[in-house]
């Protein structure tokens, strides 16, 4: 009776693993207006000038591959919730800058390019280790469910109430709903707490062994998949915006 009382608890989400859920479903709507509509509005008042949305877009991916080899040093070395929530303030600060700024971001697009790619890189590397520390084995997977359930649905219902706003509203205006998003998000980082944070001692050479796809199909299709996965999630979505705005 004990065991299964114990089990029942486990099982149950606490409020840190509530709110981290809360804050990825927040951050995969305001990734959507970001990589679709914000794509469509810099082409608008660069004149369609697509040159300047792809420097943008090329700084923002540099940056985030640079920083992803310096994460792990701030992941060791402070709570990782802090840094996750540092993360999320950079990219509130990123929202914030769209709406005051206005018009004059294609003045700023490779500083503004540098501060998302940065906010990226600490947002994910952090956000991908909190999960296993704010969750258990009980429970991990009905929070991986829970989460997968919620953001189908945000993916397939947010484009079109997002589309519908600019056209009815203005971009402008709707900027103003994500940054109070992100604001929201910000706060909500506050109640995920990190008691345990032990990490192994990193091994380079058991890492280089373990990322060899020669004997491993398992990973190669992995791997196959993450690059189709990043394709269909950023790219695709991206090209179609531009081709939409440009005809």
């Amino acid at each position: 009776m004990n065991k299964e009382k114990t089990l029942i608890k486990n099982e149950k989400l606490n409020i840190s693993a509530k709110s981290l859920m809360i804050c990825e479903i927040i951050n995969s709507i305001i990734d959507l207006f970001l990589s679709t509509f914000l794509v469509a509005y810099l082409l608008n008042i660069t004149n369609k000038n697509i040159s300047s949305v792809a420097v943008y877009y090329i700084i923002d991916y540099a940056i985030t591959g640079i920083c992803m080899y310096l994460i792990g040093y701030f992941l060791k070395k402070y709570n990782v919730a802090n840094v996750f929530r540092l993360g999320i303030l950079i990219k509130c600060i990123f929202v914030i800058l769209i709406v005051f700024l206005r018009e004059k971001i294609q003045n700023f697009l490779i500083p503004i390019a540098i501060i998302l790619g940065i906010a990226e890189t600490i947002y994910w590397g952090s956000c991908d280790n909190i999960v296993g520390l704010v969750t258990n084995e009980s429970n991990r997977k009905k929070y991986t469910t829970n989460k997968k359930i919620i953001r189908s649905f945000t993916k397939i219902i947010m484009p079109i109430i997002l589309g519908t706003s600019i056209e009815l509203l203005s971009f402008y205006k709707v900027s103003i709903y994500i940054m109070l998003l992100a604001c929201t998000q910000f706060i909500l980082s506050f109640f995920i707490k990190i008691q345990n944070q032990n990490y192994k001692k990193f091994a380079l050479k058991k890492f280089l062994k373990d990322i060899n796809i020669k004997n491993n199909k398992r990973l190669k299709i992995i791997y196959k998949s993450s690059i189709l996965y990043g394709l269909l999630l950023n790219l695709i979505p991206t090209l179609v915006t531009i081709i939409i705005v440009m005809t």
